[in-house]
């Protein structure tokens, strides 16, 4: 209890201690455009007793995209994977999730959402070969999840410019609202500037500081134009991403394929979701994601599907930053004949937990060094340890 209430303390420290004249949550939604991709690989390799049980490899992608605006957003992003294991198949995988978005006033309160999300995994279940899974879901929900990570690197522009005499003092909150929304709309900045929109967003950037009424002599200066290069572009260093806010939604979900052929007779879902986030400082975030779904038939609020998800990351360093999960997960229970072989669908659900902890390494522009350790204990079998080594390489 006594470390409880010391690890309390000091979060509640930590937050209060911006000495800066904004802090993350005052980030406006501004309107923007962004798209991301990622390319990555790792290495997995487990022991449970005496017995290696893992051995395998990973290649894996990431595509997002996403409009925002205060009234309205929307979002689409796939991942894709390729695994392969000694002495078995290689598996073959992806996600796409696409979401829409609509609040019934301009800032946060009540919206609807509408979604459609697809999966696929390579592997025979049933006795015959899967194939791509297709949902559809609707509802209403409450609340605003905002991504800060744009005030997150503007606050870093204002420490180190700052630090490095380009300001005689901390930027005025307007200045770092308007210096965030550039950040921001980088994508925007890509697509009508190309190859010298780095140019083009730093100028403007500059402006903004030139303008705030704290610059010094240096402002236009080469250290000036280098510095914020660094953070917003993350040369020579990261940050972890940045959330504030939260909602819940509660929407009908149809399974308009299933994953497999024999699975026949699936009936709507009620869909719950939440997700939560605060960033306790400029280096530390806490967030939170539950999701639970129950059938519109006999074993409804009997069967629970689900997962939920406590995060917590914190920047070391500009090079350095650790990561830390706890997720339980509901799913169906299924179990497999031991006569016949046949698997036999359960109507209640078993639960599954996954703790994970790692460090981010930045090793040069646009390439992550992930190592991490896993503990999970999945229902009816014997707990699990796992060591991982990755990269990651953000391509834009």
């Amino acid at each position: 209890m006594k470390l409880i209430k010391y690890l309390f303390f000091i979060l509640v420290f930590a937050s209060a201690g911006y000495a800066q004249n904004v802090r993350i949550t005052d980030f406006n939604v501004p309107v923007s455009v962004a798209k991301r991709m990622l390319v990555g690989g790792s290495y997995n390799w487990a022991q449970t007793g005496d017995s290696v049980t893992t051995n395998q490899f990973n290649v894996n992608g990431l595509y997002n995209t996403f409009y925002t605006s205060l009234p309205f957003s929307w979002n689409v992003g796939v991942t894709a994977a390729l695994d392969g294991k000694y002495q078995d198949s290689t598996r073959a995988s992806y996600n796409l999730n696409a979401n829409i978005n609509k609040y019934f006033a301009k800032t946060t309160g009540a919206f609807y959402y509408l979604g459609l999300t697809s999966s696929y995994l390579r592997k025979s279940e049933f006795g015959t070969e899967n194939r791509p899974q297709i949902d559809i879901e609707g509802g209403f929900g409450y609340g605003r999840y905002i991504n800060a990570t744009a005030m997150a690197q503007a606050i870093r522009v204002d420490q180190d410019l700052k630090k490095y005499g380009v300001t005689n003092a901390y930027m005025p909150k307007q200045t770092m609202q308007n210096i965030a929304a550039i950040i921001d709309k980088q994508s925007e900045y890509e697509t009508k500037y190309k190859s010298v929109f780095e140019y083009k967003m730093v100028g403007d950037i500059l402006k903004e500081v030139e303008n705030s009424g704290v610059a010094g002599d240096f402002v236009n200066s080469s250290l000036s134009y280098f510095r914020i290069r660094e953070v917003i572009f993350g040369i020579n260093q990261f940050q972890n991403d940045r959330y504030y806010g939260g909602d819940i939604k509660a929407g009908v979900g149809y399974t308009v394929l299933t994953r497999n052929k024999n699975l026949t007779g699936v009936n709507p879902t009620l869909n719950l979701t939440g997700q939560y986030g605060y960033p306790i400082d400029i280096n530390q975030q806490i967030g939170a994601t539950v999701t639970a779904k129950t059938p519109f038939d006999s074993s409804f609020a009997k069967l629970v599907e689900g997962t939920a998800q406590v995060g917590y990351s914190y920047n070391l360093t500009n090079r350095i930053s650790f990561i830390a999960t706890y997720s339980v997960g509901l799913q169906q229970q299924v179990d497999t004949d031991s006569q016949t072989g046949v698997s036999i669908v359960r109507d209640f659900s078993t639960g599954n937990n996954l703790v994970t902890a790692g460090f981010n390494f930045y090793i040069e522009n646009y390439i992550i060094l992930n190592l991490n350790t896993q503990y999970s204990k999945l229902h009816s079998q014997e707990a699990r340890t796992s060591f991982n080594v990755g990269s990651t390489f953000t391509i834009f």
